[in-house]
């Protein structure tokens, strides 16, 4: 029984849990939303800002979920949530037709969207 355990808690560890949340610098803010066409790809999602940091995390179907937190003055959101808070919200990298959208950042050329009735300020 053990054994059984030990086996399901090392598979489990590496797949199911997030790692530490890691800093993107100033000079990796454009790639911080790459598109990414992985089936196991779920997404990007906006957690929250506090005083110095906005926080997402790239999902994925298997393996570990990336966190990672960009400086409020390397990237300007047009709203924004306390982090903490429970927020989650699907960051969108292409402007889909399906689902009415606005802009959330302005990141070099590339604009990334959120859904139009998320976070009105």
């Amino acid at each position: 029984m053990r054994a059984v355990f030990f086996v399901l808690l090392c598979w489990g560890l590496p797949l199911g849990y997030c790692s530490e949340t890691r800093e993107r610098p100033s000079v990796e803010v454009d790639q911080a939303f790459i598109l990414n066409s992985s089936p196991t790809f779920r997404g990007y999602f906006y957690q929250g800002s506090d005083a110095g940091y906005h926080y997402f995390v790239s999902k994925w179907h298997y393996g570990a979920d990336r966190l990672f937190k960009i400086k409020q003055s390397d990237l300007r959101l047009t709203t924004q949530a306390a982090y903490g808070a429970g927020t989650e919200i699907r960051v969108y990298v292409l402007k889909p037709k399906s689902i009415a959208v606005k802009p959330f950042a302005e990141i070099g050329t590339q604009t990334v969207y959120i859904p139009q009735q998320t976070l009105t300020k």
